[in-house]
């Protein structure tokens, strides 16, 4: 049996797969990924964190650029 697509957490919050090998040995075994909690769970919009408020600095300036919004550019 083949495992086709894994659905892990996956967002600007949360980035571990992406630095941690996980995604490269997927893409040698040709497992999609399927973004799991792509908003952080709401975090990224919790204006009291110093994470969420770096994130959304560079996030936002995107959404203005490609006249999105901000949850278009996250999901991207």
């Amino acid at each position: 049996m083949h495992i086709s697509i894994n659905q892990l957490e996956l967002s600007p919050y949360q980035t571990d797969i992406l630095h941690k090998g996980v995604m490269d040995k997927m893409y040698q075994n040709q497992v999609k990924v399927m973004a799991w909690s792509p908003f952080a769970g709401g975090q990224l919009f919790d204006t009291s964190d110093d994470k969420s408020r770096r994130l959304m600095s560079v996030i936002e300036p995107l959404a203005n650029k490609y006249q999105e919004n901000v949850s278009a550019i996250m999901i991207a």
